[in-house]
């Protein structure tokens, strides 16, 4: 019943403030003020994305907003950044402030495209202050996805050892091959299947590309096991 009614009110909220029936701050004070922060709940988060959609890079562009933008986009500080949010009528709370801040980085980014690269130093140095589990993993699933490989980029270096104990590295395959990896769990033996089945798939282009298996958990005992 609580979610229920949380749920409803959140969705009402959110509804007011699209017909303009509420002001944004009267929304704030009304729906955020002195109340926790709800991570997990759907409704919430919604209604929190669409009070302050926008509203880090509105504050950035005005002509007060200059220690703003530099804190973000000429030399990336959160701490400066952190700062100058927390000074907003509309922030009601510090995590409140600290999730404004993840999610307005992320619109930002989207919208006008903060590099990168500026954008994970400051996400990074968010989560280091942060001190809720459920925002730090938040937080993390957005590097991550920003940090992620993606196609055409180069593959970092990868060391390990083959089934005989001998050392081997990705860059043993360079100039040579196409590199196909497939991470596997000792713990987990379908996983095995998926290699067996990968190589099996790939085998008529073996001249071209090598699919390799890479033991997540494995000591030597529980690999000759499960080959």
């Amino acid at each position: 019943l609580p979610y229920v009614r949380q749920m409803a009110a959140y969705r009402i909220a959110d509804l007011l403030m699209v017909t303009r029936l509420i002001g944004e701050q009267k929304a704030a004070e009304s729906y955020l003020f002195n109340q926790e922060v709800l991570y997990d709940h759907p409704d919430y988060l919604a209604f929190f994305k669409d009070l302050y959609k926008g509203k880090l890079l509105e504050w950035a562009s005005q002509s007060s907003g200059g220690k703003l933008y530099d804190a973000i986009m000429t030399k990336p500080n959160y701490d400066s950044l952190f700062h100058y949010v927390m000074r907003q009528e509309l922030i009601t709370g510090r995590e409140v402030g600290e999730l404004f801040v993840v999610y307005g980085l992320f619109d930002w980014h989207y919208e006008k495209g903060i590099p990168k690269t500026k954008l994970l130093h400051l996400l990074r140095s968010a989560q280091e202050k942060q001190v809720h589990p459920r925002l730090k993993q938040i937080t993390r699933h957005f590097i991550q996805d920003l940090d992620k490989l993606s196609p055409g980029k180069p593959a970092p270096t990868l060391e390990a050892l083959d089934p005989m104990g001998k050392s081997f590295s990705l860059n043993d395959f360079k100039d040579k091959w196409a590199v196909y990896l497939v991470f596997f769990s000792a713990q987990n033996p379908g996983t095995l299947s998926e290699l067996l089945g990968t190589r099996a798939f790939f085998g008529p282009f073996e001249k071209e590309l090598k699919v390799v298996g890479i033991c997540l958990d494995c000591n030597f005992t529980s690999l000759h096991q499960l080959v």
